[in-house]
């Protein structure tokens, strides 16, 4: 793996780069298999330089190379290796296969461990900037109150429709189980119903598992909470946090916790079992519904369940800065669409 280039760029006004220290690392799904320094020459403000990286060694996975700017001594308002700056390049890319397996019902357990089965969501507790922008809408359009019809069951295939009480529109979903007793995929067929007359709070599945299966590693952007709009500063890695280390403790409680380009997630209880979720999706683990989160007050209205609740997205509405701005910019609003998610669910430990 030879060949690779890093662009270091001078963004100061009158600043040269002497005051940090360059570095690189190599990751292979997340694990660190190689790391060094990168001697950069001196880089006047506005100019910018061109550097090699030296050879890397070759990787079994997802590979990405991430080098980061950080102080080189302490400063008055930091202490030395405050990070300043960060960026990645994909060096290998995913190796994805999906083997064929047979016709499943729909599973209320993944090798013994019970779930909720994952099935169409919409909604999410609108955010302060969703309030002054896309809420009412939302509600006044039934999205906070879906209704699940069931149209046809046939092996491993579940057709149903997914609408607002009383509306002309909707979502044909089609759900298809295919597995054994440790491995279970499951791929959604998403196909809007008639003309929607608003953007979607979310795109994707909720489903659950109990409350004990709450230590989350997964590999993807992180480590803290992005969207659409906000996912600059999430960098891909391997990630490891409590259910409840995930969460944003917004004085108003409100929808939080989202994690972008997700490639898989395990959550597992103290002894290790537990279950691992592959795939691309957005990705959110609470103690409780988006229900109950919308309902919530105060922090401490949020009571812990027996169930821990995900949220397995395509894509959710952009944040934007309508509580004091503009809303979600029109490249990061989400509208209907046909889309199609395919996750395979496998049993961690005996």
């Amino acid at each position: 793996m030879d060949n690779l280039k890093v662009v270091v760029a001078n963004h100061y006004d009158f600043s040269g780069l002497e005051q940090l220290s360059f570095a690189w690392k190599l990751e292979d799904e997340g694990v660190e298999v190689a790391s060094g320094i990168l001697h950069t020459p001196t880089v006047q403000p506005g100019q910018e330089v061109t550097l090699d990286l030296p050879k890397m060694p070759e990787t079994q996975g997802e590979s990405w190379v991430t080098v980061t700017a950080t102080l080189a001594k302490d400063a008055a308002w930091a202490n030395a290796n405050h990070p300043i700056a960060w960026g990645q390049v994909n060096v290998k890319a995913r190796q994805q296969s999906h083997e064929r397996r047979e016709p499943r019902e729909v599973p209320r357990e993944i090798g013994g461990i019970p779930i909720e089965a994952p099935k169409l969501d919409l909604w999410r507790a609108p955010t302060e900037n969703d309030k002054p922008s896309d809420e009412e809408t939302w509600r006044k359009n039934g999205l906070h109150r879906l209704q699940h019809r069931l149209i046809s069951v046939e092996g491993g295939t579940t057709k149903t429709r997914v609408a607002p009480p009383a509306r002309a529109f909707g979502m044909f979903v089609t759900y298809t189980w295919t597995g054994d007793e440790t491995t279970l995929n499951l791929k959604v067929d998403i196909e809007p119903d008639g003309e929607w007359p608003c953007t979607l709070p979310r795109l994707g599945l909720r489903m659950a598992l109990p409350k004990e299966y709450g230590n989350v590693e997964w590999f993807g952007r992180g480590p803290n909470e992005a969207y659409a709009d906000t996912r600059q500063a999430a960098a891909v890695g391997r990630y490891k946090y409590t259910v409840d280390e995930m969460q944003t403790p917004y004085v108003v409680p409100q929808e939080n916790g989202n994690r972008t380009e997700v490639r898989w997630a395990e959550l597992t209880n103290d002894t290790g079992e537990g279950i691992r979720i592959e795939g691309d999706f957005e990705f959110t683990a609470r103690r409780w519904t988006s229900e109950d989160l919308d309902a919530a007050e105060h922090t401490i209205d949020l009571t812990p369940t027996d169930w821990i609740y995900l949220n397995l997205d395509i894509a959710q509405n952009g944040v934007g800065t309508a509580a004091c701005g503009p809303g979600v910019l029109p490249q990061y609003q989400l509208h209907a669409h046909k889309a199609s998610i395919e996750l395979t669910f496998t049993r961690l430990g005996s």
